[in-house]
């Protein structure tokens, strides 16, 4: 019979996630249909809604390079809705309508897409722009991880993500090319941000391994060098992977597309 614990702190949360088959509930929206589907029954079930600051987004300090004063980096907690009208500048000033449905989203946390193994992580690619890290609890205590290194599998056993860290930029633009689009499926997904900290990330694949595009930030400020930020995405993709030249293709068009997105004038951004 599955237990359910409602933690009230992080330590209690870590706790019970040291059991092997115990599983984390965030927003539940991947969680539920996996249970459902498969009959599976976890010895516990670790529900994070009841840890106080749990949903909270707020600013915090950057401490990096001489404009820290002048960067502004926010932390979204776990349980923290991907609906949040806060969190609307991330997604380039709207609700992020390519992921899933209205009803997903009220539901669905930024931090629980980031570290499901049970769907497609869609919003790394846009995270990683922004130089998401997470921020994971363990019985040793806090560290950070790229939002990139998360295993397909998810965190380890006793391992709990607390929150995610990330740039606000001033300008971000997403494309992808998916399967089911309604269904929120990426199969190529490529976001560019421009701002203090801010670059472009790349995912290829089904729940795909995401990549930050090095060397690509001078591209993007730049309205005349869409071919260039493309090139960086093309030599990224290349980077530790079987090369489809259909792919590399499809790559190199989104780039430019999220290029001109940055570029484009307020009216046309909003047509």
């Amino acid at each position: 019979m599955t237990a359910h614990l409602f933690a009230s702190t992080w330590g209690e949360a870590v706790y019970a996630a040291r059991t092997a088959d115990s599983v984390i509930i965030g927003g539940g929206t991947s969680v539920q249909p996996w249970l459902t589907s498969t009959g599976v029954e976890p010895s516990v079930l670790i529900h994070l809604g009841d840890i106080p600051g749990a949903g909270t987004i707020e600013p915090i300090e950057a401490s990096e390079g001489p404009l820290a004063e002048s960067v502004t980096r926010v932390r979204i907690g776990a349980m923290a809705r991907i609906s949040d009208a806060a969190l609307v500048p991330w997604f380039g000033g709207v609700q992020p309508s390519w992921f899933a449905t209205p009803a997903v989203r009220r539901r669905a946390t930024v931090v629980g897409n980031v570290v499901s193994r049970f769907g497609p992580r869609e919003l790394v690619p846009v995270l990683a722009a922004c130089r998401g890290r997470l921020l994971v609890m363990d019985e040793d205590g806090l560290r950070t991880m790229d939002v990139t290194t998360v295993p397909p599998a998810g965190l380890a056993d006793g391992e709990v993500a607390c929150a995610v860290e990330l740039y606000k930029p001033r300008r971000i633009a997403f494309e992808r090319v998916s399967v089911r689009p309604r269904a929120s499926r990426s199969e190529i997904a490529v976001a560019g941000a421009i701002g203090q900290g801010c670059g472009a990330a790349l995912s290829v694949g089904i729940s795909g391994r995401s990549m930050f595009i090095e060397d690509a930030e001078s591209s993007l400020e730049d309205p005349s060098r869409a071919e260039r930020f493309a090139a960086a995405c093309r030599r990224t993709y290349r980077t530790g992977t079987e090369v489809d030249s259909d792919v590399e293709r499809l790559v190199s068009g989104l780039a430019e597309r999220v290029h001109r997105a940055l570029h484009a004038s307020k009216g046309e951004r909003e047509c």
